[in-house]
């Protein structure tokens, strides 16, 4: 147990040094967990890690298809929170494509597990917004707003 709560440790600490742009710190940590969390290992640390390592990845197809093998490995454990996770990180990359077919797969995802979770209403009115569907985003944003009143939408209402 206190192995487990170490890596999680170590794995939010990574998190938050790719929030900060330093990749090489995080994939370092990731490094040290290596022999404890083999890759074909279906725990959530070791999903966690996958998840991490996709996101390090240079190349923004390298990602989506690493991305997409770690929304596997979390779907195949039935851990569907972290299977959210990766999708919310996938849609965004798809929303950048605008490839809306794919960002309308990973909000199914998102959804499975939370309808209304802020990160799915979210990626749902960013979805309808780049889909051309202004009044139906309006409704998503106004239930946002209403939620979560202690957050910013700009960034919502921005797309």
């Amino acid at each position: 147990k206190e192995e487990h709560e170490a890596a999680y440790a170590t794995v939010e600490l990574a998190q938050t040094l790719t929030r900060t742009g330093d990749n090489a710190a995080a994939a370092e940590l990731l490094r040290a967990l290596d022999d404890k969390f083999p890759s074909n290992s279906s725990s959530n640390v070791a999903i966690r890690i996958e998840h991490l390592r996709a996101l390090l990845q240079e190349q923004p197809r390298s990602r989506i298809d690493a991305l997409q093998a770690a929304l596997r490995t979390a779907r195949s454990a039935g851990a569907h929170d972290l299977e959210a996770f990766v999708a919310f990180d996938l849609a965004n990359l798809f929303l950048a494509e605008h490839d809306l077919a794919n960002v309308e797969s990973m909000l199914a995802i998102a959804q499975q597990w939370s309808t209304q979770s802020y990160q799915t209403l979210v990626l749902q009115a960013r979805y309808l917004s780049a889909k051309g569907d202004a009044l139906a985003a309006r409704q998503v944003r106004k239930r946002l707003a209403d939620t979560f009143p202690e957050f910013s939408f700009a960034a919502v209402d921005a797309e």
